[in-house]
């Protein structure tokens, strides 16, 4: 965690809708080779399946939300084969030749013409940038990033307006946006990136154009139970020698074991004093022992549990930073290379004691995003690492650019994320409204691209809600305070099990904390552990039961 600063409901299925009514079927015969989505319930196969697989997948068009269906396009008054999906409409062409015979219906130009027939007002030209003489706009900045990089004039089309402020449908905010032929990106500053800008549903605000009937109501999922071997996890912390090592400390691992967890994330801390130092210590009293960690790796194995020790490092006299700022101070390649040899030191150290005492996994480092970039230095890291430990490795990036800007996730075993993403904006959003965020704020399809770009499945190493009224807003945030609210954190860890329980390319979640007092939680506690709370009640039902 940063120490500074679906199964989706039926409900929320039919609000994308505008609560369009069943119909009879309409839905056309589909080829083989398809994929479904337990999110919508639809299933996408053949050629549209070819066209959404290689022209960005959900980032781009989004999930599915109708079957195909026939459809006449208001823009030639033709009647084609459609799919409608929340970003885009796909439709079929049988008079083009491959790969042309699937087209992405202009659904910005059919907005922007329904919504401002006299043209949206308050357009702004970007400075600089690229013009385009065919339709006389311009775009520039994020915008012209995000156009070059997702397809451009294939996938976006040109620009039918400047920039300009629009409220926006789904949440009631004001975004600066730019309209084109076949997309409409919105700013969302509050995002780091690359999610800054994103796609408008215009397939969601379309389908709620149709006639009642024409899209036909999904049928309910079957429930999705995860794989036996999924890591069912909870981050167990100390924050002293000697912690791990009691009677109250076996105590709070019996109740931890009780939630039907099969793994935990055993949480080791070493110092440095600043972000410009090179020597990290081992130490400090707040370090737990070598002792203490083949206590509990021992304790926790008896349980029937499996183990990842998780080494961090902190910052001892330097108020203000935190580790992801490691390495900013350093002024040359000495420093770089003297707390590195520090650092592969440390890891070895932890890497040996996993090795000793049967440790099921090791995470080699833990949100070092000042030093993520070195990947020289990460590959020499984790050969020490290999050299020492024979089991299956991971590294725990810090949500946003740390986790899909490291180039070296074939080192490891696992692509790990610290996955504290901002999520609503809102405080006391329900569950579907947060399920949402995790999806239209584009998270779930960045994790699911990595996983498919390293061919590596995901670990949650660290995901975890505060107790606080708002804390889907900055969950990374654990000095924001706020009034007492479990509910809401409830709500989140019911959020985060819709969206990912049963996803093929996550190997597993480890909840952040339980710690080693047993005494800790409670109604009246606003920090992150869900022990004893409604969070844990949340986290039973899919961990003993599957989410059923």
């Amino acid at each position: 965690m940063r120490h500074v600063r679906a199964l989706f409901s039926l409900g929320l299925v039919a609000l994308l809708f505008g609560m369009l009514p069943a119909a009879a079927p309409r839905a056309l015969a589909q080829s083989a080779g398809c994929k479904s989505f337990a999110q919508t319930g639809y299933t996408i196969c053949g050629q549209f399946l070819a066209y959404w697989e290689s022209r960005g997948g959900l980032a781009q068009q989004g999930y599915p939300i109708s079957g195909e269906i026939t459809a006449v396009n208001p823009l030639d008054g033709k009647t084609y084969t459609q799919q409608i999906f929340e970003r885009a409409v796909l439709e079929k062409h049988p008079e083009n030749a491959p790969p042309y015979d699937t087209l992405l219906m202009q659904l910005g130009t059919l907005r922007y013409k329904q919504k401002y027939p006299q043209g949206a007002p308050g357009q702004t030209p970007a400075a600089g940038g690229q013009w385009f003489g065919q339709t006389g706009h311009r775009i520039g900045g994020q915008f012209l990033t995000y156009w070059q990089q997702h397809g451009g004039l294939a996938q976006q089309g040109y620009p039918i307006s400047d920039e300009f402020t629009e409220v926006s449908e789904l949440d009631g905010k004001p975004y600066k946006v730019q309209y084109f032929e076949r997309a409409v990106f919105e700013y969302h500053p509050e995002n780091a990136a690359p999610n800054a800008v994103l796609l408008s549903q215009l397939g969601t605000f379309h389908a709620r154009t149709l006639p009642p009937g024409t899209v036909q109501a999904a049928a309910p999922p079957a429930p999705v139970a995860a794989k036996a071997s999924f890591q069912k996890g909870l981050n167990f912390v100390s924050w002293y020698a000697g912690g791990y090592a009691s009677a109250a400390a076996d105590q709070a691992l019996a109740q931890l074991a009780a939630t039907g967890a099969n793994t935990l994330a055993v949480v080791v801390t070493g110092y440095q004093d600043t972000i410009g130092s090179t020597s990290i210590r081992l130490d400090s009293p707040r370090t737990p022992t070598d002792a203490d960690l083949a206590h509990v790796i021992a304790t926790a194995h008896r349980l029937g549990l499996r183990v990842l020790l998780k080494p961090h490092v902190d910052l001892a006299n330097d108020p203000g930073h935190w580790r992801g700022q490691i390495g900013q101070a350093f002024s040359g390649e000495g420093q770089w290379q003297a707390w590195f040899a520090s650092y592969r030191d440390f890891i070895g150290h932890y890497a040996a004691l996993a090795q000793q005492n049967g440790a099921d996994l090791l995470c080699v480092g833990t949100e070092l995003v000042g030093t993520s970039a070195r990947e020289a230095d990460w590959r020499a890291v984790i050969s020490t690492v290999r050299s020492k430990y024979q089991g299956q490795l991971t590294y725990a990036a810090n949500w946003g650019d740390d986790v899909v800007s490291i180039r070296w996730w074939d080192a490891v075993d696992y692509i790990g994320v610290d996955a504290y993403y901002p999520l609503t904006g809102k405080t006391g959003p329900t569950v579907d409204e947060i399920a949402r965020a995790w999806v239209d704020r584009g998270y779930v399809g960045t994790l699911e691209g990595l996983a498919g770009r390293f061919g590596k499945q995901i670990i949650l190493t660290e995901i975890g809600y505060g107790s606080v009224a708002g804390t889907n807003r900055a969950p990374y945030d654990w000095q924001a305070g706020g009034t007492l609210d479990l509910q809401e954190q409830a709500n989140a860890y019911q959020a985060a099990f819709a969206v990912f329980w049963g996803k093929p390319w996550l190997a597993g979640m480890y909840w952040w904390s339980w710690d080693a007092d047993p005494n800790t939680g409670g109604a009246g506690d606003k920090t992150y552990t869900p022990h004893n709370k409604p969070a844990e009640q949340v986290l039973k039902s899919y961990y003993s039961g599957g989410g059923r």
